[in-house]
């Protein structure tokens, strides 16, 4: 059983893995995961960012696999209380065990599990490799780039009955604009009918030729959902209000004519520029040791990132982080890992495999990743209002030249973006019968709130014990 590749290329994946071919297995797609039977074997395989979860367990003797932890919850399990804390703190239960015995198919892996000895064995662990840059000149960098989006772009395996969820930003826009078989768009409007992103989307829409252009209003009945349903559906306990409006999307036909789902996700990440990357990289260290009390960069983004809800995260750290990599490198591979990527991507992924669509997002791809590993970031000052408490800033200049190029257009639209939050009535009416502390810790993000309440749901409907202690 594969998830978002052909059957062709699943058996070029097979075959690669019986024959030991371990490091090509990653070539071919950025978004996959599966598993298969050969002899007395089952092997398991898993994308090297992780973006396709993949969980098993082995309960007497045998191994059993699923991209839905609910279906290999037994009667009698046991909530991880440290994995479980996790899922609130990043909204994924791909980061770490959240249930007891059940285990994440690390990203990047091939695991084999011998059906004779009964033994499981990591067989390859797939490597990122930053790219070394320093020597190329601004301009050669940017004819790399180009040469890598086009073949990552290039690899959608689809090409035709394609949509993207188009934003009013430039990241989506360049996917759009490149991949000349996306014709339709999406745009979702966190903010109802007066959303910036509409203006912005449109004026992308048409540079990128798009024929077919929907507008997702984030509206009440978007937002009223069955919530018990919804983590039967998908399978999981949910990390972020925003499954409820991918949700809306695949159960009121606006997707329903679609073989594939593009979108954009992880540039920023890939950047440095999403959330609080750039203050965890760019605030000097004296100020974080004495003020903050935190010598660990990796560390203190993540206290940022959680509001310290999660403040144990050394184990997930040596998990996913490597040690001989640059600052820089670790609080990207930190967004990639743990906080921004696992989250923004899992409304994406899991509705689309539940609803048997493929997915397809270039950002993702090995080579990309390792490009902006290696890329020297731009720092510049920003002293508007909303930049106040700190306006140092990295810019995204390669993926702006990139534009520029693409579609022979200077201007860079700003937005809001898709983030659904507590200034908006509706959010805030959600968010009225979450848990306001989490064992005396205030919970300070609406995400967490909402993967709060749904994890006591989660515990309800599977008969499971739950450790943690909420206050309103």
């Amino acid at each position: 059983m594969f998830y978002n590749i052909s059957e062709n290329t699943s058996k070029k994946i097979i075959n690669l893995i019986e024959s030991n071919n371990f490091e090509k297995v990653f070539s071919f797609e950025s978004i996959f995961a599966g598993y298969f039977e050969s002899g007395d074997n089952v092997f398991l395989v898993r994308d090297t960012l992780g973006i396709v979860p993949l969980y098993y367990r082995i309960h007497e003797d045998e191994i059993k696999i699923s991209i839905k932890l609910t279906d290999l919850i037994q009667k009698g399990d046991k909530i991880n209380k440290k994995g479980a804390v996790d899922f609130i703190s990043f909204g994924s239960t791909r980061i770490s065990p959240i249930i007891e015995n059940i285990n994440i198919c690390s990203p990047g892996s091939i695991i084999q599990f011998n059906k004779k000895r009964k033994d499981l064995s990591l067989l390859y662990k797939n490597q990122i490799h930053p790219r070394n840059l320093n020597k190329i000149n601004e301009n050669n960098i940017l004819e790399e780039y180009k040469k890598l989006f086009s073949s990552a772009i290039s690899k959608n395996q689809t090409k035709k009955n394609q949509v993207i969820f188009l934003s009013g930003g430039i990241d989506s826009a360049c996917i759009a604009v490149k991949d000349k078989n996306i014709l339709d768009a999406i745009t979702i409007l966190p903010w109802g009918k007066n959303s910036s992103e509409k203006e912005f989307s449109k004026i992308n829409a048409k540079i990128a030729d798009i024929k077919s252009h929907q507008f997702l209003d984030v509206n009440e009945k978007v937002l009223n959902k069955n919530v018990p349903e919804l983590i039967e559906k998908y399978g999981t306990p949910l990390g972020t209000i925003h499954y409820l409006v991918m949700d809306h999307a695949f159960s009121n036909n606006f997707l329903s004519k679609y073989s594939s789902i593009a979108f954009g996700q992880n540039l920023d990440t890939l950047s440095c520029t999403a959330g609080s990357q750039p203050t965890s990289i760019l605030l000097p260290s004296i100020i974080r040791n004495k003020i903050f009390k935190e010598k660990n960069v990796v560390n203190f983004f993540l206290n940022r990132n959680t509001g310290l809800l999660s403040s144990e995260n050394q184990e997930i750290i040596d998990e996913y982080i490597s040690d001989d990599l640059t600052e820089y490198q670790k609080i990207i591979l930190s967004g990639i890992f743990i906080t921004h990527t696992p989250l923004d991507s899992e409304y994406f992924i899991l509705p689309s495999l539940v609803n048997n669509k493929n997915i397809f997002n270039p950002y993702y791809d090995q080579k990309i990743v390792e490009f902006f590993l290696g890329l020297k970031k731009k720092v510049y000052f920003d002293f508007s209002r909303k930049t106040w408490k700190f306006p140092i800033k990295i810019d995204k200049q390669i993926q702006k030249k990139l534009w520029e190029y693409l579609s022979n257009n200077k201007k860079f639209q700003q937005k809001k973006g898709l983030y659904l939050s507590s200034q908006n009535i509706l959010i805030k009416d959600i968010l009225k019968s979450t848990p306001k502390f989490l064992e005396g810790k205030p919970i300070k993000l609406e995400n967490q709130r909402f993967a709060a309440k749904n994890f006591i749901d989660f515990c309800k409907e599977y008969d499971l014990e739950n450790p943690i202690s909420f206050t309103q």
